[in-house]
């Protein structure tokens, strides 16, 4: 969980494709660690955690189309 916990933390750069997709999947192998321990409250968290920040990247005017186009899908 340390590696993926790390990978979280580091990855949250709406820059790079490759970055911002790493962090969506940590964020997502987050959940289930955290499912599989019934830890309800971190799922919920890392679930909803990089929908917002999607979210907010594809309405942004400061982020390049690519990117947009990406955090929109």
């Amino acid at each position: 969980m340390a590696f993926y916990s790390e990978a979280y933390d580091y990855c949250n750069d709406s820059s790079s494709i490759e970055t911002m997709m790493a962090w969506i999947c940590s964020c997502h192998n987050l959940s289930i660690l955290y499912a599989k321990r019934g830890k309800l409250t971190p799922v919920l968290k890392f679930l909803t955690v990089h929908h917002n920040y999607l979210q907010s990247v594809s309405e942004s005017e400061k982020a390049n189309d690519k990117i947009k186009s990406l955090a929109y899908k």
